[in-house]
C-alpha cells in the first residue's frame, strides 16, 4: 500500500472511531445518566453527595434539538438540512485533503470534525436531537451553561488542528 492509500486508510479510520465512540458513549450515557448528576473535582473524580466541594465538570444527560447554544432549536429540520449540508461540506473538504493535502494535521483534523460532525447527525436523524453529557462548572457563565459530548470535542479538537495549518501553503 503506498503512503498516500495508508493516510487515507488511516484518516477513515479516525473517523470511524470517533464515530463509534461517540455513539457507544452517548449510549451509555441514556441508559445510565437519565435524571442523575455525577459532580467531578478537578482530578476527574467523584464528589460524593452532601459535599460542600465545588464541581469543575458535571455529567448531565441532555438532548439538544437545536445547534450550538440551543440555536434554531424551534426548528429542528432545517437543523437537520444544515447539519447534513456541513457534515457534507467537511467530507467533501477532507476528500481533497487527502487527494491534495500533504499536510498530516489538516487530514487529522478534518477527520475529526467528521467523525464528531456524523456522530451527531447520527442522532438528529434517528433522536430527533443530540445527546450531550458534559458540562463545565467553570468560565463565563454562557459557557457554563453549554452541553457538550464526546463528538463536540472531537469537532473542537479538529478545527484547531486544521487552524493549525492555514498558513503551510498546502
Amino acid at each position: 500500500m503506498n503512503r498516500k492509500a495508508a493516510g487515507a486508510v488511516l484518516s477513515l479510520g479516525v473517523v470511524a472511531g470517533t464515530l463509534a465512540g461517540d455513539q457507544l458513549v452517548k449510549k451509555r450515557a441514556r441508559e445510565n445518566w437519565k435524571g442523575r448528576e455525577i459532580h467531578l473535582d478537578r482530578h476527574g473524580r467523584v464528589i460524593p453527595a452532601g459535599s460542600s466541594e465545588k464541581p469543575v465538570c458535571t455529567l448531565r444527560l441532555c438532548e439538544n434539538p437545536g445547534m450550538a447554544m440551543n440555536a434554531l432549536s424551534d426548528h429542528p429540520q432545517a437543523v437537520k438540512f444544515l447539519a447534513a449540508g456541513m457534515t457534507g461540506a467537511v467530507a467533501g473538504a477532507l476528500a481533497e485533503a487527502l487527494v491534495n493535502s500533504r499536510h498530516p494535521l489538516r487530514k487529522a483534523g478534518l477527520s475529526l470534525v467528521l467523525g464528531g460532525a456524523l456522530s451527531n447527525l447520527t442522532d438528529r436523524i434517528r433522536d430527533g436531537a443530540v445527546t450531550d453529557f458534559v458540562n463545565f462548572e467553570v468560565g463565563p457563565k454562557r459557557f457554563r451553561q453549554v452541553v457538550f459530548n464526546l463528538g463536540d470535542f472531537a469537532i473542537l479538537a479538529g478545527a484547531l488542528l486544521c487552524a493549525a495549518t492555514v498558513d503551510s501553503g498546502d
